[in-house]
């Protein structure tokens, strides 16, 4: 509304006209003084009221006002309420209504890609008008109510993709219960992840923000923190001294909750072969991978090596 403010501010200096603007009995510009009058713009509640004005003058300065945040309503909200939600700007009250209704629960969905447009159709072939889908920034914002298995579905939008357009997009989502009061704040931390991913992370393009609040952390330290968490001759060892085989089993099985089965699965190896690397590192390095805490930690060393090297594994 703050660019509305300075017009009403303008409209003020140029015609030496003293006035007020309330908009749902609230004061939002001028003095409060003068009788109220009811503007019907937009279906929003507006009164407007004048000082030393004659009913005629009022009645054209009335219109003139009224005009002005009509145009103002015209440029700064348009057709797409979904699209306003999210980005947390100004919503007519029947589309909210709308929106409340049909966004009482579900997943929130950014996928960030080359061909966006072409995946934009696909995904309109796949749900139809079965959810809210919406493009901008080069991203697809994707809200449906998903009552089956989130990451199967997750996956198959991720395969369709790739299947498709033959490129492999960058996903993020949120759980199944975000509703239109959290879409705005959800958004931003999705787009957030996706940016700080591709920071922290190679290869991994499926974002499940539930497992992922560890880069929020990583990402809010200053660089001189991190310098320091790196330059700790225990963890300079450990770093200088990890291969590729012994990155992508400790990555993998903190993003896949530690289990066993799953990560190797995810690895194309036995599940002996994961065991035999992890018995590897506690010889190596004295750390038993199998406690949570040892492997959030050396994992965290590798996602700031990787920030500070790009050329790290």
């Amino acid at each position: 509304m703050d660019e509305l403010i300075k017009t009403f501010n303008n409209i003020k200096e140029d015609n030496n006209l003293d006035f007020s603007i309330f908009l749902n009995k609230t004061l939002l510009f001028g003095n409060g003084m003068g009788e109220k009058s009811r503007l019907d713009v937009n279906n929003e509640y507006f009164e407007v009221s004048f000082i030393s004005l004659s009913p005629k003058e009022a009645s054209i300065y009335k219109y003139f006002i009224s005009k002005t945040i009509e145009e103002y309503f015209k440029n700064n909200i348009d057709n797409s309420p979904f699209k306003n939600l999210l980005l947390n700007k100004k919503i007519h009250k029947n589309s909210l209504e709308k929106l409340k209704k049909d966004m009482k629960s579900g997943t929130l969905i950014i996928i960030s890609s080359k061909n966006t447009k072409y995946n934009l159709n696909l995904l309109h072939e796949i749900y139809g008008d079965n959810a809210l889908v919406e493009y901008f920034d080069d991203n697809i914002v994707f809200y449906k109510n998903m009552k089956e298995d989130i990451d199967s579905e997750v996956l198959s939008i991720y395969s369709a993709i790739v299947e498709n357009s033959l490129e492999e997009p960058y996903i993020a989502y949120s759980h199944n219960d975000i509703s239109y009061k959290d879409v705005n704040c959800a958004y931003n931390n999705l787009n957030k992840l996706i940016n700080i991913s591709k920071i922290y992370l190679k290869n991994t393009y499926i974002l499940k923000e539930d497992n992922f609040r560890l880069l929020y952390l990583l990402d809010s330290l200053n660089s001189k923190s991190k310098i320091k968490i790196l330059n700790i001759k225990e963890n300079e060892y450990i770093l200088n001294n990890l291969d590729k085989d012994l990155i992508l089993t400790i990555i993998t099985l903190v993003e896949n909750d530690m289990n066993l089965q799953k990560a190797s699965e995810k690895l194309f190896i036995h599940r002996n072969t994961l065991n035999y690397r992890l018995q590897k590192f506690k010889n190596d390095f004295n750390i038993d991978l199998k406690n949570i805490k040892n492997i959030i930690y050396v994992y965290i060393l590798i996602l700031l090596k990787r920030e500070a090297d790009i050329k790290f594994y």
